[in-house]
This record gives structure tokens, C-alpha cells and sequence, in this order.
């Protein structure tokens, strides 16, 4: 009778396992395809202005020398939108840190997470809410095991802001850097002509766009 329990107590264990980790994946799911459908979106309507331009300007190519710098200034603009992307993960992580068991909220997804030393603390945290949890439902929120987990628990999250911080710090100085050497190269495009110009700059915003 007693292997009987426990067999059932584990099927009960890994049935709800199985639930708790389908959640994440469902919210982080959720959360790329609302990133999708916003930029496709806006992909979409860059692309129009790009036709509507061609069409009411009469433009159709550019010189060499505009195409030369639009390349220097569209690689600019991707790494800029992959640092911006970066730090709306980490706000996202952030959030969840700090929000976690008050509001529901989006699963930041690991596979985002460019930085080895954050998705290898978050993957911990995840683990140890989920144990966490499941401690609670067996023994009650005041058991030594469950007491145990929190600490665990809370010293992940001092660990994880403490690494957003200095992630952060660095993403801003690359960006700087960044918007300093597009700067440069915008001053350079400056010399294209008018009409050619404004057709880069309104490529550039679908080059982000695809990028993203």
C-alpha cells in the first residue's frame, strides 16, 4: 500500500512538473509572438513608404557611394537593435524578479538571454521556485524545507540584479559607442543627394526592422 502511495504521489509530482513547465513555455511564447506581430507590423509599413517614395520620387536606384555608407550605418543599426533588444530583456527579467508571486507576468525565455552567467542563474531560479512550490503543496509554508527554498530562492534574486546591473552597464557603453560611430557615418551620407538620402533613410528603417 505504501509503494502504492508514493508511486501515485510521483505521478501526481511529475504530472504537475510537466504542467508548471508547459506554462513557461506557453507565456514565453506568448511573448515572442507579440515582439513578431508588433514588428511585422511595422515592417510592413516601412516597406509601403519604401514603394509610395519610389514611386512619388521617380527612384528607383542609388550610387555607389550612398550604397557604401548605408552599409556602414545599416551594420550600426543592427548591433544597436540587438543591444536594444538585450536590454528590454533584461527590464523583462527584471520584472520578473521583482514582481514574481505578486502579479502574473511574462517568463523571460532563456533563449534570449545572450549572457551565460544570467541564463545559467535564472535557469536556477526557475528550478528552485519550481521545488519551491511543489514543497509547499506537500509539507506546508512554514516547513524547514520550505523556509530552506526561500533563502535559496532570494539569494538567486540578489545574485541575478546584482548581474543585471553590470550587464546593463556594459550594453549602455556599447551602445554609446554605437550611436557615436552611426553619428559619424550619417554625417557622411550627409554628401548623397537629397532624394537618394531619403530613400537610405527610410531603407535603414527596414533593415532594423528585419534585423529585429
Amino acid at each position: 500500500k505504501a509503494e502504492a502511495v508514493l508511486t501515485k504521489l510521483f505521478e501526481v509530482y511529475n504530472a504537475e512538473g510537466i504542467e508548471d513547465k508547459n506554462i513557461i513555455a506557453s507565456k514565453t511564447l506568448a511573448f515572442i509572438e507579440d515582439r513578431l506581430h508588433l514588428v511585422i507590423s511595422q515592417l510592413d509599413s516601412v516597406e509601403k513608404r519604401i514603394v509610395s517614395y519610389k514611386s512619388k520620387e521617380s527612384l528607383y536606384a542609388v550610387g555607389s557611394q550612398a550604397e557604401f555608407f548605408f552599409g556602414r550605418v545599416e551594420d550600426l543599426d543592427k548591433r544597436k537593435g540587438e543591444i536594444d533588444l538585450q536590454l528590454e530583456i533584461l527590464n523583462d527579467v527584471k520584472n520578473y524578479i521583482q514582481n514574481k508571486g505578486k502579479k502574473a507576468g511574462t517568463v523571460p525565455s532563456l533563449s534570449l538571454v545572450s549572457d551565460p552567467t544570467l541564463s545559467g542563474l535564472l535557469s536556477q531560479l526557475y528550478q528552485s521556485e519550481f521545488d519551491r512550490d511543489k514543497a509547499i503543496s506537500i509539507s506546508g509554508e512554514q516547513s524547514e524545507s520550505v523556509v530552506l527554498a526561500n533563502e535559496r530562492v532570494r539569494r538567486l534574486k540578489a545574485d541575478i540584479q546584482e548581474n543585471l546591473v553590470n550587464i546593463k552597464a556594459n550594453l549602455l557603453t556599447l551602445k554609446n559607442d554605437v550611436i557615436n560611430r552611426t553619428n559619424v557615418n550619417n554625417s557622411l551620407l550627409g554628401q548623397v543627394p537629397q532624394k537618394e538620402r531619403g530613400l537610405l533613410e527610410i531603407s535603414r528603417q527596414q533593415a532594423v526592422k528585419n534585423s529585429i
